[in-house]
């Protein structure tokens, strides 16, 4: 999941989708790990708010590698 955080407004659109996406998790039994999911926060003025899923907050980076194969 994407987005932009501009004011408060929009701290609260984003908890609300992640607030549907854990009722959609336990409306259909499919946990999601949630030690497997961050938020990112970047720029400079950024207010590094806290976010939950499921009734977790979600652990911050400023960075993440991935690698294949």
């Amino acid at each position: 999941m994407y987005a932009v955080y501009n004011n408060e407004d929009d701290h609260r659109v984003i908890q609300s989708d992640l607030s549907k996406l854990g009722k959609w998790e336990n409306d259909w039994q499919m946990k999601f790990n949630v030690k497997k999911y961050k938020t990112m926060h970047l720029g400079y003025s950024n207010s590094k708010l806290q976010y939950w899923l499921d009734g977790n907050v979600l652990n911050s980076t400023s960075c993440e590698i991935w690698e294949f194969g």
